[in-house]
């Protein structure tokens, strides 16, 4: 029974976060994003945004035009079809935040620096250095309005500022 009120107070925040997100920030959320992990795909990050705008160009081969797709296309698809799709490394190339939600009693104020650099780490390695990572605490973002609001300001909006 604890697990399952912990998915769901884990689910409230990730929610609340994208709906924050999708009102302040011209971005494109994934939530759950799917990364491959030892050939397995496995859902890494809670939450992953793209700029509005942003598509993927590619080329068929050395002599052929530009081709774009945009990336919302690729926001619809399942995990299974994302993760494998010929495109998600160009796709990854595209991620510019990446939100993981952690929950405050999981860890000294010391681990969760110490989990923070790790994580922080590994979505540089996995997309790339140029993208933003912001760990948010879900009994924050579960707080009062008022409260979650300065929250989300000092946590968020601070670090997502001159994104493009």
């Amino acid at each position: 029974m604890a697990k399952q009120k912990w998915l769901k107070t884990h689910e409230d925040a990730k929610n609340k976060t994208i709906f924050y997100l999708k009102q302040n920030f011209k971005l494109m959320i994934r939530p759950e994003y799917p990364i491959l992990i030892d050939n397995k795909y496995r859902h890494q990050y809670d939450i992953v945004g793209f700029l509005d705008d942003d598509v993927i160009t590619y080329y068929e081969d050395e002599t052929s035009l530009p081709t774009e797709i945009p990336i919302r296309k690729f926001l619809r698809m399942s995990d299974r079809e994302l993760v494998y799709s010929e495109y998600k490394g160009l796709l990854d190339e595209h991620v510019r935040v990446v939100i993981e939600i952690d929950n405050l009693t999981s860890h000294t104020h010391t681990e969760h620096a110490i989990a923070d650099n790790i994580a922080k780490e590994a979505a540089y390695k996995t997309f790339h250095k140029d993208l933003r990572f912001i760990r948010l605490l879900k009994e924050e973002v579960n707080g009062k309005e008022n409260d979650m609001l300065k929250y989300m300001y000092d946590n968020v909006d601070t670090k997502l500022e001159n994104l493009v």
